[in-house]
């Protein structure tokens, strides 16, 4: 079942050197069975012309590849089906078991299966219809019938089921496949964002271990330690509230600010998470944070979507100014406010 894909099932199982050797057999099969019951004598030149077609039909239906037949092979195909049919018919003694019929049944139907579905049909439904019409002037009795008309309409019968199956599994195969081309991506992405997880926390545990170090050797807790353990803090935040924030220019504009002593919160949309701002907008940000040197700024990515990008807030002791800033980093709006003292 894993092996089966559409490319190896097109045709049916019929391009195959094991179903044209079959086949072959089945037609020589036949041949001695009318060379034993004496149908061949009966007309020795019609049935060597419509022998040589039959085994021409054998070859044509087992053409190798894994594709169907194309159109002007299947109509021959079905052509020395109805010639074979005929001839068969013209030189039977009675109704009955007619074996030459059931090579033109088997040259017919098995169209359907090699994936020619409308010669095929038309091929199966027209043998049986010519034997029909040959034999209804000759009263048969219902064992007659039987035996003309038995195995045509079997192998119609047969040779559709044959390719509903087949689809059904074909179907069924790349159901399958898909589900494990899904997992296989899921499992990708999993390994992907575990050694990206793996890589960002060594990349925090060069940060924060140094200080966890002196904390554990009794250094005293005072100012300066305070401040660093809040820049580290603050650093770590912002790897994950806002990665995508993490540019360059940005981080080192935020340092910049943390160090002089100023707030700052960094914002992300969980839309926008994975796709890093442009060296525009990181810059333009920067710039636009670059005069702050106490108060409080938060920069926000905004959801996907909007035309912008990333906005600035600012807040000091003199006032506040909105900024927001498109994907590229130009300025889109601009916003102050002064506080107005008591």
């Amino acid at each position: 079942m894993e092996r089966l894909i559409s490319a190896t099932t097109a045709a049916g199982g019929l391009g195959t050197p094991g179903a044209r050797w079959a086949f072959v057999f089945g037609w020589s099969c036949g041949v001695l069975q009318g060379a034993v019951d004496g149908s061949l004598s009966r007309a020795p030149l019609l049935w060597a012309v419509a022998l040589a077609a039959g085994l021409i039909g054998v070859l044509a239906l087992t053409t190798p590849g894994d594709r169907d037949l194309s159109a002007p092979v299947a109509g021959a195909t079905v052509g020395i089906a109805g010639l074979v049919a005929v001839t068969a018919l013209v030189t039977a003694g009675a109704v009955g078991d007619v074996w030459g019929l059931d090579l033109a049944a088997y040259l017919a139907t098995f169209l359907i299966v090699r994936g020619n579905l409308v010669a095929g049909l038309v091929g199966g439904l027209l043998v049986p219809g010519v034997a029909a019409v040959w034999a209804v002037p000759q009263e048969p009795s219902l064992e007659q019938w039987a035996l003309l008309l038995g195995i045509p309409v079997g192998c119609l019968v047969a040779a559709s089921a044959w390719r509903l199956v087949l689809r059904w599994m074909v179907g069924q195969e790349r159901r399958h496949r898909s589900a494990a081309a899904r997992a296989a991506e899921r499992a990708e992405a999993d390994a992907a964002a575990l050694a990206a997880t793996r890589d960002e926390l060594a990349s925090i545990g060069v940060d924060v271990t140094p200080l966890l170090e002196r904390l554990c050797a009794g250094e005293p807790v005072d100012a300066g330690l305070r401040a660093e353990l809040a820049f580290v803090e603050a650093d770590v935040r912002d790897r994950i509230r806002a990665p995508h924030l993490r540019h360059p220019v940005l981080v080192s504009a935020v340092a910049s600010l943390r160090q002089q002593g100023v707030e700052v919160v960094l914002l992300g949309e969980a839309s926008g998470a994975g796709s890093g701002v442009s060296d525009g907008l990181a810059m333009a940000l920067a710039t636009a944070v670059a005069q702050v040197r106490e108060g409080r700024v938060t920069i926000r990515a905004l959801p996907q979507g909007r035309p912008a990008a990333a906005s600035v807030v600012t807040s000091d002791a003199g006032g506040s100014s909105h900024r927001e800033f498109s994907a590229a980093g130009a300025l889109l709006d601009a916003a102050d406010a002064l506080l107005v003292g008591n």
